[in-house]
């Protein structure tokens, strides 16, 4: 603690966050390995789950149906501020200017958060691999990755365990309420591609 209080109050900052989300990171990460929930069960702020980020699946495109805001998820949050807190640590004693260091941890954030989006999207990808008929999702149940807009009014996403493997596949609903991000959802209808119709379990 005597080293901490001796320190400048910005990098006090940057410890802290540093330290915080370390922690919210190493959690989060073994829940979401051991299968104890879902990491980006919860929005931050209202906004959408992530995502997990990165979608290279779509002709080239950085990220999925939901755009930009899938960027805005409980993860993804973790994840921006573990890089803003580590990169004030690493660079304060390298910068003289408070404003540049500031700048240079924000970036240091954005980094972090697009890096393991990008790595999340590929570790699902490969889980998501082999051969399936969506078809045979109808009934099935699973989760709300991306939250669904009421009577088809916005494409969320939905995650289930189709034939041994996780599959995520683009989601409507012709309910009359949104569907938020971790709300237990069964399949009824299969649209077109890899669209399909869901409504609350």
């Amino acid at each position: 603690m005597t080293w901490f209080q001796s320190l400048p109050t910005l990098l006090q900052t940057f410890w802290g966050i540093a330290i915080l989300f370390s922690t919210f990171f190493i959690l989060q990460n073994i829940m979401t390995f051991i299968g104890i929930g879902d990491a980006d069960g919860a929005d931050a702020g209202g906004l959408d789950a992530d995502t997990s980020g990165a979608d290279l699946s779509d002709g080239g495109h950085a990220l999925g149906a939901g755009g930009v805001w899938e960027l805005f998820s409980v993860r993804n949050f973790i994840n921006f501020m573990l890089g803003l807190g580590w990169g004030g640590v690493c660079f304060y004693n390298l910068v003289e200017s408070t404003t540049a260091i500031v700048i240079i941890s924000l970036v240091t954030g954005l980094v972090f958060l697009l890096l393991f989006a990008l790595l999340w999207k590929l570790m699902f990808r490969l889980e998501s691999a082999g051969n399936y008929d969506i078809h045979d999702a109808v009934g099935v149940v699973g989760d709300v990755y991306l939250r669904i807009g009421p009577s088809r009014s916005r494409a969320g996403k939905v995650q289930i365990s189709l034939g041994g493997s996780v599959h995520e596949f683009q989601a409507y609903t012709d309910a009359e309420e949104e569907l938020p991000s971790g709300t237990k959802v069964k399949i009824v209808e299969v649209l077109s591609g890899d669209s399909v119709l869901v409504e609350r379990v």
